[in-house]
């Protein structure tokens, strides 16, 4: 049995891509200047800890952290930070 549903109305007159277009920079902004943000943080972080105690435990730990990140496919990462 299907169900029936309520016809969607329309919240603006402007048409689908005009919306998407207006809100798009924005998205985007968000989305990169935050991971760009991120990134750059833990990197400086890791690359500090690392370069200070060289040879040690912290240091193999976080190359060893850091190239399996890296090594991982871009699907894998997205489904795990989902």
């Amino acid at each position: 049995m299907l169900l029936a549903t309520a016809p969607a109305r329309c919240v603006t007159a402007r048409a689908v891509s005009e919306v998407i277009a207006s809100r798009l920079p924005w998205s985007l902004l968000l989305l990169l200047g935050t991971a760009l943000v991120v990134a750059t943080a833990v990197g400086m972080v890791g690359g500090v800890r690392s370069g200070w105690r060289r040879g040690r435990r912290a240091d193999r730990r976080l190359l060893t952290f850091f190239l399996a990140i890296d090594n991982l496919p871009v699907f894998f990462l997205a489904s795990i930070a989902a």
